[in-house]
């Protein structure tokens, strides 16, 4: 399969907030993401404008928050699936007040999360994409991300795409300024996109920490970044390399 290569660009960025937060996701009129607290981690939702809080819980005492994911489907209420790095514990929470209902217990660690419409798909921090359903958090299969110089790398932040009918996913590769698009039927990368261009004026010594991504609704090639890199999220643009 092809592998196309992308460079990114910055086109935006938030007019205030910061960049605390872990596992960006588009939430309603809002971006969800992860936080840690002296008293705990939690999950809060941003203006995607302005970056201001318009919700905040703290409710998971001495627990590091990570991955979030936004699960729609007809028939039940949308749940927001929250994971923790550490803790081996997923936090199903009502979409509308973040409440947590329930806990499910998983194996692993959880890094990255997101929703492809049918299926979560989480990273552990390891070159695997781990499948679950998205009402009971169970595992559905494993897809090992492999056949490229990619392969030594680990998989972080997730943010799930359709490129026309195809699931894919884009996926962080841990202390690199790279993003691996990864295709879910084929189990294969299908591009690859270089963010130092939309890091060249950072001057953070971990600059290449993204521990953000979502896309921008109707906007192909377009996603919200947060990571140490920058001092707000920032939306960039992905353009095709020759």
């Amino acid at each position: 399969m092809k592998v196309e290569t992308f460079a990114a660009a910055v086109v935006g960025q938030m007019t205030g907030g910061d960049n605390k937060g872990t596992g960006l996701v588009n939430g309603e009129d809002v971006l969800l993401e992860s936080i840690k607290r002296p008293q705990g981690g939690g999950i809060r939702g941003i203006d995607a404008t302005s970056g201001v809080e318009r919700i905040q819980l703290t409710d998971q005492p001495r627990r590091t928050m990570s991955g979030v994911a936004v699960s729609v489907r007809p028939g039940r209420p949308g749940i927001v699936w929250q994971l923790t790095l550490k803790d081996k514990v997923a936090i199903a929470r009502d979409q509308s007040t973040l409440a947590e209902q329930r806990q499910v217990p998983y194996r692993g660690e959880g890094w990255g999360l997101c929703d492809d419409g049918t299926q979560l798909v989480q990273s552990e921090g390891t070159m695997r994409l781990v499948l679950r359903d998205a009402d009971t958090f169970a595992e559905k299969g494993v897809i090992e991300v492999a056949g490229g110089w990619w392969s030594s790398r680990r998989l972080g932040e997730l943010e799930c795409v359709r490129d026309g009918e195809r699931r894919q996913v884009w996926a962080n590769l841990a202390d690199t300024s790279w993003l691996l698009r990864v295709d879910l039927e084929a189990g294969a990368v299908t591009a690859v996109a270089d963010l130092a261009p939309a890091m060249a004026g950072s001057t953070a010594a971990d600059r290449n920490v993204v521990s953000g991504i979502a896309s921008v609704p109707g906007v192909p090639n377009e996603l919200w970044l947060s990571g140490s890199g920058w001092p707000r999220p920032v939306k960039i643009r992905l353009a095709a390399r020759p």
